[in-house]
């Protein structure tokens, strides 16, 4: 099972970083381009309740992920989100993308992608997977050097906003943890607000 790093700045200073950590991620380790990544999470709110409705799409997964609230989630197909959008019980709110692209370099898979609030940039989301053991102890440090000398060896001051290290059995991010990275990311937005 596959040992998991997630790891997101939104620094200033990061805010054209995508492409040429890709460009060096291809050039100085000979990463291999496996394919695109995009996200989309939309944020409805109900026009009666308080309650909110969240949706989560990736190109990597055919199903989509409805949340109703934070103790129920279920894959849905698309046409759920249309369905929402004209009965009007459901407002628009706010949506996300994360945009970039996935590579694969030795025992690691690495996924680099900028999220984005319709065209404004928010962040930069770094997504590694290590195959070298299954114990998170052990591959932290692996993973965080491997990191560092990728993406940050000029720019080791500046601090990620999440950061996390786990075992998952499959290759890509689970849309339950994507979900729950967007809900800190909306919640940290309503706090400086």
């Amino acid at each position: 099972m596959p040992v998991h790093g997630v790891i997101y700045y939104s620094s200033p200073s990061m805010a054209t970083f995508l492409s040429p950590a890709q460009d060096n991620l291809v050039r100085t380790y000979f990463a291999q381009h496996l394919k695109k990544w995009v996200v989309q999470y939309k944020l409805y709110r109900n026009a009666v309740t308080p309650k909110t409705l969240e949706f989560l799409k990736q190109n990597i997964n055919p199903s989509m992920l409805a949340c109703v609230d934070e103790a129920t989630m279920i894959d849905a197909e698309p046409e759920l989100e249309d369905i929402i959008v004209r009965t009007k019980l459901w407002n628009f709110r706010q949506s996300f993308t994360i945009e970039g692209s996935i590579y694969e370099v030795g025992s690691f898979k690495v996924a680099i992608a900028n999220v984005l609030q319709k065209s404004v940039w928010k962040g930069i989301l770094f997504h590694v997977t290590y195959d070298g053991t299954e114990s998170v102890d052990l591959a932290r440090p692996i993973i965080q050097e491997f990191f560092l000398k990728c993406f940050l060896q000029n720019n080791k001051s500046v601090t990620p906003v999440y950061e996390s290290f786990f075992n998952q059995p499959r290759h890509s991010l689970d849309s339950k943890l994507l979900l729950q990275l967007f809900k800190q990311r909306i919640d940290t937005v309503s706090q400086r607000t």
